[in-house]
């Protein structure tokens, strides 16, 4: 609900709301039932003008393999214009800032669609909006970089400066959709090689 009430305060400015798809869980509690019947996308829907609303309320399937619930995760979207259209994926701790649109549409601008990023445009799966906890390895609290810029002798800013990781983001983040084509695609390979063709030998 907090995620939901977040997402309402957030300043799309000029753009159209997204699309918002919400994954339910099979046993939904109480409140949480209460509060999706009376949730309203976009916020300031006028009456004719349409939901851009879609609930998927999971029949459970016990003994689900990593591999199945990565198939269904995988097809839970799909972009109409793979260099256009993206999917935001948001767990259901997060809670965004309202300004959080702005930073992924000026981060877009920059590092997708500039002329000068050539070679991150084709390497970047997408844009977390969350920092991670640790190192890849474990091996300790992750500290990212920080940029300084000296406003004059006596004041200094600081923030953290954006970073490549190697890792996919599961709390928070915006997955271009040709990449997720290409994602997409990779694991339809890789189930394939696994099942059908023989084990290769080493």
């Amino acid at each position: 609900m907090r995620l939901l009430e977040s997402l309402k305060k957030a300043d799309f400015f000029s753009s159209a709301p997204p699309r918002l798809i919400i994954e339910l869980p099979h046993n939904i509690d109480e409140p949480s039932r209460r509060y999706l019947e009376h949730f309203k996308w976009p916020p300031n829907v006028v009456d004719n003008s349409g939901s851009l609303l879609t609930l998927h309320h999971r029949i459970p399937q016990h003994g689900l393999t990593s591999e199945e619930n990565s198939i269904r995760f995988l097809e839970s979207f799909w972009p109409a214009d793979p260099f256009t259209s993206h999917v935001l994926v948001l767990s259901p701790q997060v809670e965004l800032s309202p300004l959080f649109f702005h930073y992924l549409k000026y981060t877009m601008l920059e590092y997708k669609y500039s002329g000068g990023k050539s070679d991150v445009r084709q390497n970047v799966l997408g844009i977390s909006l969350d920092l991670p906890s640790t190192y890849l390895n474990d091996s300790a609290t992750f500290t990212p970089p920080l940029w300084n810029v000296t406003l004059d002798e006596n004041d200094m800013a600081s923030g953290v400066t954006p970073f490549l990781w190697q890792a996919p983001n599961s709390n928070a983040a915006l997955y271009f959709g040709e990449k997720w084509v290409e994602l997409h695609d990779f694991v339809a390979q890789s189930l394939l090689s696994q099942h059908v063709l023989p084990i290769p030998t080493t």
